[in-house]
């Protein structure tokens, strides 16, 4: 790092600002960096650096440190020697073996030596071929603990990350671990599904915004809640991979502010990643990394079916056999890639003779629903004082005029039309981490990514289960009814110019009335906003265009200035210069 800006040929600089200061550069001289490229495009790369400090040790701790860490290595020479079987990996403090161990006086004092094997319930599971071919993605230096072939796992000390492929028996093996069932033990996940999957009749599995109180607008949490961690020992992830990058960074800050804590996440890094964060691989950051102090247990076996082969011709792009295509019509459950797709099935589905609730604005999701009580729905609004919960299925207990009740709640009309809809067919994100035990259908096979197609395809117990559907079309007339009704009266716009790197995000109801508004505070100097940093640039720079981002629906200006905050939390721009957020 040292050489690396007096060899910086290119003029690198960090992502979002071009050619820095090189006094701030040699800041980061003698620092743990890490550099990558981020490929915008074939033509251009960026380079991103991720920057920790660390502790230095003084001189006059050395010498104690050096002695430390030389009686250490004398004695794991000791038990490399005394605990015989075929040595997998040396680490600092422990000697990991294949097959049993010599008998090694134990002691559970601190000093003594210390044996651990975790073992699995496998009552009824058939044997499977051990899986060697699946790998791992990563370039980091993970201590790797693998599954023996009687299913059991020597878990490490310290925190870890179970991954493997769907259906390897993650959170059952999570919900063996002793801290599982611990008061001192918290167990979150980032969607209310991942949640359903891990909890049971004695755990509560909460989502990680519901318990820290955390605004994903601003990425701030409770600080009552982050003071009671102080009683916390160990923090259970499920579906890790799933976690966008704030709430990553929020599990980072507690992991340095809380070091007792124990760490124990679980997920599967093919599946989907975070909306609109896809690009991110948890394995390949040294913020995950340490978080789960490098160690990572991979699971070899599928418990679930035995679809392992079919797995990887999706992940590897390959066809499936032709028995897995079909044009059987739409099942009780459907999966897709579009809304348009979703709200066409589900409009199919549906027996028209049921009681008619129309659609809702409050509720961009929502279509017009004829229910029956065995009609499945999903609840799209979280309601803390309900106990409902975003993305979780509910059933119907009871349809009358005007009352429609959902286990122990009672809604409106449109109280019912704001919370729910109709789940005959969801979308792939709605469906990671469930296991499905019915005939299910999957469409718009050929729109999906491969991650895509892997979710849908391996949430089923048995091969017979699934079936692709590829000559479904979607109802274009409905749809475009919806548009209309959901009328898209925002856009997220952004200034920039080709002669700098900075830039603006913004929203509006009314594009040409704003962009009007712009240039005229731009070029009156009476103007209050006249100095503001957009202005300032555009003054100095030529070339400016305000281009329009995304159009969309949004029920008021609240949930318009939340769509802007995610835009600027997630492109980081350099000229606005507060929030969107008004509070």
């Amino acid at each position: 790092m040292s050489a690396f800006w007096d060899n910086n040929d290119d003029k690198i600089g960090f992502t979002y600002d071009e050619n820095i200061d090189k006094k701030l550069w040699k800041t980061m001289k003698g620092k743990l960096c890490n550099i990558e490229t981020l490929s915008i495009d074939d033509n251009t790369e960026h380079y991103i650096v991720e920057y920790c400090d660390y502790k230095t040790l003084y001189e006059n701790d050395l010498p104690i440190y050096n002695k430390i860490l030389e009686n250490e290595y004398l004695r794991l020479h000791e038990l490399m020697k005394a605990v015989g079987g075929k040595i997998i990996k040396l680490k600092t403090d422990a000697v990991i073996v294949e097959g049993k161990h010599n008998k090694i006086k134990l002691d559970n004092e601190i000093g003594g030596y210390k044996h651990r094997i975790v073992k699995c319930d496998v009552k009824g599971l058939s044997d499977r071929a051990i899986d060697q071919s699946y790998q791992v993605e990563t370039s980091l230096n993970w201590n790797i603990i693998e599954e023996q072939k009687d299913f059991t796992v020597q878990m490490p000390v310290g925190s870890c990350v179970v991954t493997s492929l769907a259906g390897y028996g993650k959170s059952h093996l999570i919900k063996q671990q002793p801290e599982f069932l611990r008061e001192d033990t918290i167990s979150l996940g980032f969607t209310n599904v991942s949640c359903d999957n891990l909890a049971d009749e004695n755990v509560n599995v909460q989502t990680l915004n519901s318990y820290f109180g955390i605004d994903f607008t601003t990425g701030k949490g409770s600080e009552k809640k982050l003071k009671n961690l102080k009683n916390i020992k160990c923090i259970i992830i499920t579906e890790a991979f799933m976690t966008p990058s704030y709430l990553m960074g929020y599990l980072a800050m507690i992991k340095e502010t809380f070091p007792h804590i124990k760490f124990i996440c679980e997920g599967d890094p093919e599946q989907i990643r975070p909306v609109k964060e896809e690009h991110i691989n948890w394995l390949e950051k040294q913020l995950f990394h340490k978080l789960c102090d490098g160690n990572m247990v991979k699971l070899l076996y599928n418990k679930r079916n035995n679809e392992t082969k079919n797995y990887y011709k999706i992940l590897a792009g390959k066809p499936l056999d032709e028995s897995k295509f079909c044009d059987r019509p739409p099942q009780r459950l459907n999966i897709c890639k579009t809304n348009k797709m979703r709200v066409t099935i589900n409009n199919k589905m549906m027996d028209k003779s049921g009681y008619y609730i129309a659609k809702n604005k409050t509720n961009n999701k929502s279509q017009d629903m004829w229910l029956s009580v065995d009609t499945p729905i999903m609840c799209v609004k979280h309601n803390k004082d309900l106990n409902l919960k975003n993305g979780k299925m509910y059933k119907l207990s009871s349809i009358q005029k005007d009352t429609i009740k959902v286990d122990v709640n009672t809604f409106t009309d449109d109280g019912f039309a704001e919370h729910f809809v109709v789940a005959f067919a969801v979308t792939n994100h709605k469906v990671q981490g469930i296991t499905i035990r019915e005939s299910y259908n999957i469409y718009e096979w050929d729109k999906m990514t491969k991650r895509e197609r892997y979710t849908a395809y391996s949430r089923t117990a048995d091969a017979e289960f699934v079936q692709i559907v590829r000559s479904y079309k979607a109802n274009e007339i409905l749809w475009e009814s919806l548009c209309s009704f959901f009328r898209l009266n925002y856009c997220i716009y952004k200034w920039w110019s080709k002669d700098c790197h900075h830039f603006y995000i913004g929203h509006t109801s009314d594009y040409d009335k704003r962009k009007r508004e712009h240039l005229k505070t731009c070029s009156d100097v009476k103007h209050k906003n006249h100095h503001n940093k957009l202005y300032k640039y555009m003054r100095e720079y030529g070339n400016w265009k305000m281009e329009i981002l995304e159009h969309f629906y949004a029920p008021d200006k609240r949930a318009a200035e939340i769509k802007e905050q995610y835009y600027i939390d997630e492109l980081v721009p350099s000229l606005n210069m507060v929030a969107a957020i008004s509070y």
